[in-house]
């Protein structure tokens, strides 16, 4: 199916990203962690091959209906209402000062951090339970949205442009309101997700036309000139990732483009400590002893080591963390041992079967099914999932609107 397909792509990535990466990290220490994510892979392959063939045939591609229109405005208008409240109360900021920060030079990074301590907002309090609800719920209407208008309609209104480009807006800006990039990762996997499936549902063979394959390519050139900038004005004008003590000059990018190498190199914090925090858990904790195998096995099982520390302690000991992502993959296999894990990923394919064959009429199965994709990007690579409130939030009103099917209004012809 596609999203496997999506799967399989981004692994391809990661796997030769491993390879040509200007580190001074050999690919022999990434393989442990790329060994197990393609297992990981190849399970859910094999639970979502279990109930045959889906068949999509004898969708009708939805025409422009008023109802339609009103529920996206109103979203669209939640989102510029809630969300400068949403970065004035996490930043200390408003709009106009993030951009007057912005215009000055100044890390908007660092402002966040800052008013992060300052307000404890790092702990828990019922003042914060508006806005982690309200990001929720408007992450789950935003992808009702986005699936609704790019993948089921016939085509895209002008008000609907409109209405994407605002929300869409809004949601990097709250990324630059805090000296983040992941928003345009989390963005452009929502597009090409939602572009997949309307080849998909419309007879296609390829997910991507030429034409689209062209714009995600020039999508990803202007995104890594972003990421590199944002990265570069967040570590300061004095820092250089050239003269990092881990950087690889012999690398036969850097030989050939000294800019790609140093996208490439700092792609490596965001895409590949994952698996290599992964691979350092296999390698000296899993594979390094007998106790170290069962831990692997048992859930919570690094208690038999010390009931003081959990993976991320062990893992330090032997690569610095700091501020790097935690792959979901090491979470999940501490909590439930990783034949557990094995096993979930394989209902995980057996559900996404299911899944794919009510995409044509159950919004909500399309959204529940785009988070199992998001969740195997987040396997290897952070936590995506795990630490997310506002995926959390989205992933219960899917389920929860699942059964009933909740929005089949919104998939209704006008006609019909």
């Amino acid at each position: 199916m596609f999203y496997s397909k999506l799967i399989f792509y981004f692994y391809c990535f990661l796997t030769i990203l491993a390879v040509i990466c200007p580190i001074k990290i050999s690919f022999l220490q990434f393989l442990p962690g790329i060994l197990l994510m393609w297992l990981y892979y190849f399970a859910f392959i094999m639970g979502s091959v279990k109930r045959g063939k889906v068949n999509l045939q004898g969708f009708v591609p939805l025409e422009y209906f008023g109802g339609y229109n009103k529920v996206v405005i109103i979203i669209t208008i939640l989102h510029l209402f809630f969300y400068p409240l949403y970065i004035n109360f996490y930043t200390g900021s408003s709009v106009i000062e993030i951009i007057g920060s912005l215009k000055d030079g100044v890390s908007t990074y660092a402002l966040y951090q800052r008013n992060f301590e300052d307000a404890g907002l790092n702990a828990f309090s019922l003042v914060k339970l508006p806005f982690i609800f309200g990001n929720g719920i408007l992450r789950f209407f935003f992808l009702i949205a986005i699936f609704r208008t790019i993948a089921y309609g016939k085509i895209i209104m002008i008000h609907e442009y409109i209405c994407i480009f605002l929300m869409v807006s809004m949601i990097i800006f709250v990324g630059i309101s805090r000296g983040t990039s992941f928003e345009l990762f989390d963005i452009t996997t929502v597009f090409l997700f939602s572009f997949a499936v309307r080849r998909i549902l419309r007879g296609y063979k390829t997910m991507f036309s030429n034409g689209i394959v062209l714009k995600i390519v020039l999508f990803i050139i202007v995104v890594s000139g972003y990421f590199a900038y944002n990265i570069t004005i967040r570590m300061g004008d004095n820092f250089s990732f050239f003269d990092s003590n881990d950087f690889d000059k012999a690398s036969i990018v850097y030989q050939i483009s000294k800019p790609m190498s140093l996208v490439l190199y700092m792609l490596y914090s965001y895409f590949l400590f994952g698996l290599h925090y992964t691979s350092v858990l296999i390698s000296e904790l899993f594979l390094g002893s007998v106790e170290g195998f069962f831990v692997a096995l048992i859930p919570d099982g690094i208690t038999i080591l010390d009931g003081d520390i959990d993976f991320s302690v062990y893992v330090n000991r032997f690569i610095d963390i700091g501020v790097m992502w935690r792959p979901d993959s090491a979470f999940i296999i501490q909590n439930f041992g990783i034949l557990l894990v094995f096993l979930m990923i394989y209902l995980l394919g057996f559900f996404s079967k299911y899944l794919s064959g009510l995409i044509c009429n159950n919004l909500s199965s399309l959204v529940v099914l785009y988070f199992i994709f998001y969740f195997f990007l987040s396997l290897p690579v952070g936590s995506f999932i795990i630490v997310s409130s506002a995926n959390q939030i989205a992933i219960v009103l899917g389920l929860l609107t699942l059964k009933r099917n909740s929005f089949f209004k919104l998939l209704k012809n006008k006609n019909k």
